[in-house]
């Protein structure tokens, strides 16, 4: 007896009453472990895609002039908002100019054609405290740059390099 019969399911008196439900017990931390870990890593990967993009957007922007400070800040911060990053997760930008291609020991070069512009983006992770991340630093943030060919200055303002604060900036 306690053997399955063809057609009929188990048969009456066995025990396995409760094993479909102490095997989910079992394996479900374990699934939903992964599946948040995947969710993540799926996050982290797109909030470090649009750090690049604005970087590179905003170093595209350096490299065809900087007429004003305070618009090209103002269009950065927005430029970080296009691309999906939240109000105020924009912590900081820098802008560094340098006359070779190398980028070696010739940061602070005067802004001239045929030079070279680096921007570098800092952006607090939203998964900041949540759950670490491979893509962020100690203090969760998401640090990248872009580097691109001076073409014109279009009356650049900036004379070596600048810091700029991203804090209080609002997008029409």
């Amino acid at each position: 007896m306690g053997t399955a019969r063809p057609g009929r399911g188990a048969a009456p008196g066995t025990r396995d009453t409760g094993a479909a439900a102490l095997e989910f017990a079992l394996v479900s931390p374990l699934l939903l472990t992964l599946l948040f870990m995947i969710f993540s890593a799926g996050w982290g990967l797109w909030e470090y895609q649009a750090v690049r993009a604005t970087a590179r957007e905003a170093t595209r922007l350096a490299a065809v002039g900087i007429p004003d400070l305070a618009a090209y800040q103002r269009g950065v911060v927005c430029l970080g908002q296009r691309n999906g990053l939240p109000a105020g997760a924009l912590t900081a930008v820098d802008i560094t100019f340098h006359a070779d291609a190398l980028l070696t020991g010739l940061a602070g070069a005067a802004p001239a054609p045929g030079g070279y512009v680096e921007v570098r983006i800092t952006v607090a992770s939203a998964l900041r405290g949540v759950v670490p991340t491979l893509l962020t630093d100690d203090t969760g943030h998401v640090t990248t740059g872009a580097v691109s060919r001076i073409e014109q200055l279009g009356g650049t303002d900036l004379r070596a390099d600048a810091s700029l604060t991203t804090t209080g900036t609002v997008c029409p």
